[in-house]
């Protein structure tokens, strides 16, 4: 009989006679014969090997000497010890410090000091906190040692001597001299005390004459006191203040 494909075919042309059929069938066959060796002839040939090829390897050694690592860019730094004790810093007694204060020199040089002064031997120190582990014994102790008190080695150090910068380093508080509503500045490196001379006239204080007293202002210019106060009620942010008998206020004319 013949192939299901040729069958097929010639069933759809139809033919009339058996001679018809035969001929279609012939032509058919030699058709689809002819497809067949060009289909095997394109399909390349399936490899059924077990063993794969393998790509071609250069097996000649390579006798040159193994490259070592390069070095790295940046070398590494050496680590020094930190050194706590810095022998460039001088540590002042209290008695220095007060004679340097009233002197009116510079803790760090021989320099007069001003607002506007500029230390050659200002230095910038380093807190530096590292983190332990204590229990809470040890804590314990150590407040207990911090609550016995100040010793007497404690130092003092003027906000303007410590930042040696250009800048008055001021800072203001509202207050109240009896009835009336005034502005408190207080400069670290100011030696006394000053009220401007309408605030003590309006409060009606006893002023006590200071002849020849001068005193130097941040700008350099030289201004003359026109009295002293003994008293001074000053109360400050529901607090009094109590000036001292050596330090008492000057009555200055000037501008805030």
């Amino acid at each position: 009989g013949l192939q299901d494909d040729i069958s097929r075919d010639v069933k759809s042309l139809d033919p009339g006679s058996l001679a018809k059929a035969v001929a279609l069938a012939k032509l058919f066959e030699e058709k689809y014969s002819t497809n067949l060796k060009q289909k095997n002839y394109s399909t390349p040939t399936r490899n059924n090997s077990p063993y794969t090829q393998k790509p071609y390897q250069n097996s000649q050694k390579n006798d040159s000497p193994t490259k070592s690592p390069l070095p790295a860019l940046l070398p590494t730094p050496s680590t020094k010890p930190f050194n706590n004790r810095n022998s460039n810093i001088k540590k002042l007694s209290p008695a220095e410090i007060q004679l340097r204060r009233d002197k009116g020199l510079c803790y760090f040089c021989d320099d007069k000091f001003s607002p506007s002064h500029k230390c050659p031997n200002r230095q910038f120190l380093m807190l530096q906190v590292e983190d332990t582990e204590e229990s809470d014994a040890e804590l314990t102790d150590n407040t207990e040692t911090d609550n016995t008190g100040w010793s007497e080695d404690t130092h003092h150090l003027s906000l303007n001597a410590m930042g040696g910068s250009n800048g008055l380093g001021t800072i203001r508080f509202t207050g109240q001299i009896g009835s009336i509503r005034v502005h408190i500045l207080v400069d670290g490196g100011s030696s006394d005390n000053f009220i401007q001379p309408r605030v003590a006239q309006t409060l009606k204080m006893d002023i006590e004459p200071a002849p020849n007293l001068k005193v130097l202002v941040g700008n350099g210019q030289m201004m003359t006191a026109e009295g002293k106060i003994q008293q001074l009620p000053l109360l400050v942010q529901g607090q009094e203040i109590k000036v001292k008998e050596d330090n008492q206020p000057l009555m200055l004319n000037y501008t805030i």
